[in-house]
């Protein structure tokens, strides 16, 4: 080899050197960008994610305070359909709110309107009883005239069993209503899956008595009480 090809050689090391050099800044800044590409296609991905959840649950958080709002309103109507008073003349029990007179009488049964009101955000159920209550009432005050104190007494015992027994449903649906509440996805999967279909036993035993066939309390507590049909006669 001649000393001209040896030098050409030689000085073309240099030259390999600085393309490898080259060439592994071009990786190096290439394999970077498409770090930092991926980085933030992840980081753009999970922040919408996680937007996402906190919007899903700031939304449940609005439903479940609706909800908790017209559960309330029941709540409160539970009270007043659960202490009794007696009649020393004829020792037959009827609610306290039909012994205080019409404007309390009034007073005392608006929470289920307000219930139904927002009936919605009530289950299936307990929207049913809950409108079997308004029925009782609505019906009471049809047959009775509620603005004479002893009329109102009278149709306070005549329904007591009723009311009674409704309000014990009511109170069974609400305690389970309560503790599936957080659930607010198989809420509206029950809401939207059928039409309304529960029948309250004091639906069931009014319309029995309406057709003549007084029933016997399925409740212990009331084991020895017969419901007949509420009559202005009796």
């Amino acid at each position: 080899m001649s000393k001209h090809s040896l030098f050409k050689g030689m000085n073309s090391i240099p030259l390999l050197l600085s393309i490898l050099q080259a060439d592994t800044l071009t990786t190096v800044l290439t394999s970077s960008l498409l770090a930092g590409l991926i980085s933030a296609v992840v980081s753009a991905f999970v922040s919408i994610r996680l937007k996402n959840k906190e919007y899903r649950n700031d939304y449940y958080k609005q439903i479940i305070n609706k909800r908790l709002k017209v559960y309330g309103y029941l709540e409160k109507q539970l009270v007043y359909l659960r202490s009794h008073m007696m009649d020393d003349k004829d020792q037959q029990m009827y609610l306290k709110i039909f012994g205080k007179g019409e404007e309390e009488f009034i007073k005392s049964t608006r929470h289920q309107l307000l219930a139904l009101d927002s009936s919605f955000w009530l289950t299936r159920d307990t929207h049913t009883l809950l409108a079997d209550l308004n029925k009782l009432l609505t019906e009471l005050r049809i047959r009775y005239d509620i603005s004479d104190e002893e009329e109102l007494r009278k149709a306070g015992k005549e329904y007591n069993y009723a009311l009674s027994t409704l309000r014990i449903e009511l109170e069974i649906a609400l305690r389970k209503d309560m503790h599936e509440l957080y659930d607010v996805d198989k809420f509206f999967r029950a809401r939207s899956r059928h039409p309304y279909h529960y029948r309250s036993s004091a639906s069931a035993i009014y319309e029995a008595a309406a057709q003549g066939n007084p029933t016997q309390d399925p409740y212990s507590g009331f084991s020895n009480t017969t419901f007949f049909l509420p009559t202005k006669d009796r």
